[in-house]
């Protein structure tokens, strides 16, 4: 069992070694991936004006789908390993799951605090996840899921829905939901693809 041991070097690294270290694993062309991702749905959803209401239903049905599948393979992973990392992978995606049910009216802050807090404890036990940390998969793919979702968000925010787009800022309810649910994707590919690196013996840089 390796949840959450300590040890002597159980001691959070300073923020910005950490971030630093972050950004060297993370695959940089990996930014594009959600802005290509929206740059397609905007195509498709301007193309079918009059279908963007009944494609957003269907995603919405979707939605909850890919995160129960996400949901129980990330608590199968970790019941099977008991390990630091999937647990904390098990509480992400549980997290998302509660907020697409919005069963409070503050499900989507409570969901951001928790998600910033899971983060903020990453960093805080590195050297708990450090094995899966080394992965550039694993950082790429965590930073994506944060990306889609911040996108989504700030699609919902009244300065963003002002701005005229050739006439696309109609559709961004329904391009909204389409990238979420595409951010719920790369959390199911997560939950089934992240690793940990066996052979870690990175020094880690404190300039």
């Amino acid at each position: 069992m390796t949840i959450m041991t300590s040890t002597a070097d159980d001691k959070p690294l300073d923020f910005p070694v950490f971030i630093k270290l972050m950004l060297s694993r993370f695959w940089w062309p990996a930014v594009f991936i959600p802005l290509i991702a929206f740059g397609i749905l905007v195509f498709v959803v301007s193309g079918l004006p009059d279908q963007h209401t009944a494609i957003k239903r269907l995603f919405e049905q979707i939605a909850p789908i890919v995160l129960y599948i996400a949901v129980g393979i990330a608590w199968l992973r970790y019941g099977l390993k008991r390990d630091a990392f999937l647990l904390w992978m098990s509480v992400l995606v549980s997290t998302l799951l509660f907020r697409e049910f919005h069963l409070i009216k503050q499900a989507t802050t409570i969901a951001i605090v928790v998600m910033v807090t899971l983060f903020v404890f990453v960093w805080l036990k590195y050297p708990v996840f450090k094995a899966y940390l080394e992965s550039r998969f694993t950082v790429s793919i965590l930073a994506i899921i944060v990306m889609c979702y911040a996108m989504t968000q700030s699609l919902d925010f009244d300065v963003i829905k002002q701005i005229k787009l050739f006439g696309v800022e109609q559709f961004f309810s329904s391009i909204e939901e389409m990238l979420e649910v595409f951010g719920h994707v790369m959390s199911l590919v997560a939950t089934i693809l992240i690793r940990p690196v066996l052979s870690s013996a990175e020094p880690i840089a404190a300039d």
